[in-house]
C-alpha cells in the first residue's frame, strides 16, 4: 500500500489515503512516498491564505520543462518559504532532483 512518510521536526510520522497530518508553522518538515508507484494526491489546506501563489509560480516554471532546485528555492523565498537541509533527513529518501528532501519552514 502506497503511504507518505513525513519527517515533522525530526518525529517520522506515516501516513496512507485519507489520513489528516498537521504541519504548524514554523515546524520544518519533509515528505517522501513509500511505495512503488512515485505518484501521490496530496491536499494540502493553509489558513491564512497565500501560500497557493508558490504552487502557481511553481507550476508556471514546471510548464517549461524540470525547474532547477536554485530557482525553485528563489522563488520559494519570495513567498516566505525556506528550505533547509541537516539533521533530521536521514533515511528520507530523495526527491525528483535525486537530492535529500529539503525541510520546508513558511513565513506567514
Amino acid at each position: 500500500m502506497k503511504s507518505l512518510e513525513i519527517n515533522r521536526g525530526g518525529e517520522l510520522l506515516r501516513g496512507r489515503k485519507g489520513d489528516v497530518i498537521y504541519l504548524p508553522k514554523g515546524i520544518p518538515h519533509a515528505l517522501k512516498v513509500i511505495g512503488n508507484d512515485e505518484r501521490v494526491a496530496l491536499v494540502v489546506c493553509v489558513v491564512p491564505g497565500g501560500f497557493d501563489r508558490f504552487f502557481t509560480a511553481c507550476a508556471e516554471e514546471f510548464k517549461k520543462g524540470e525547474p532547477e532546485m536554485p530557482l525553485l528555492v528563489k522563488l520559494a523565498a519570495k513567498h516566505g518559504i525556506e528550505f533547509q537541509s541537516g539533521p533530521g533527513l536521514s533515511g528520507l529518501g530523495a526527491n525528483l532532483y535525486h537530492q535529500p528532501i529539503p525541510e520546508v519552514r513558511t513565513a506567514f
